[in-house]
């Protein structure tokens, strides 16, 4: 039998032979909860999850004693929903710091020293974002409001 007429009996199968991308958010949802009610399948109790609330960004957004009014799931299932999405919100925050602009980065790496660096005025987000307008339009060079803005700061 060819994959693509393959009926698997679980996702998990289906996962494994055409990769996640390829499963609904049910049979996704259905691997994290496998079944734990004789005669209702774990494909059926995470349809009627999303049905209750929506999406997952929608059960995102839940606290976790409504996962219990769903028949079907018990503290571990909704231990391992809490988990997946904990993990979820984790890599969506690492992805934010790795996101950093060229100024803030050159920050860490320097300190106020390092924002004196030209690079940092001509950096690409810096430009569109018209930072660099300001200083322009007062007349001043960025390094002196820089250096000005330091000592006001930093005075003892």
């Amino acid at each position: 039998m060819n994959s693509s007429s393959q009926k698997w009996r679980h996702p998990g199968g289906k996962l494994r032979e055409l990769a996640p991308e390829s499963l609904t958010d049910a049979e996704l949802l259905a691997i994290l909860i496998s079944s734990v009610v004789k005669g209702k399948p774990a494909e059926k109790i995470a349809e009627e999850i999303l049905a209750s609330f929506g999406s997952f960004k929608g059960m995102a957004n839940q606290p976790l004693h409504k996962f219990l009014e769903i028949k079907g799931l018990g503290d571990v299932q909704i231990i391992r929903i809490a988990a997946a999405f904990e993990i979820a919100r984790r890599i969506v925050k690492q992805g934010k710091r790795g996101l950093t602009s060229f100024p803030a980065r050159q920050f860490e790496r320097g300190g106020t020293e390092e924002l004196e660096n030209p690079h940092v005025f001509n950096a690409p987000n810096v430009v569109k974002a018209r930072g660099i307008q300001v200083p322009r339009i007062l007349g001043e060079p960025p390094k002196d409001i820089i250096n000005e803005t330091k000592e006001r700061l930093f005075a003892a």
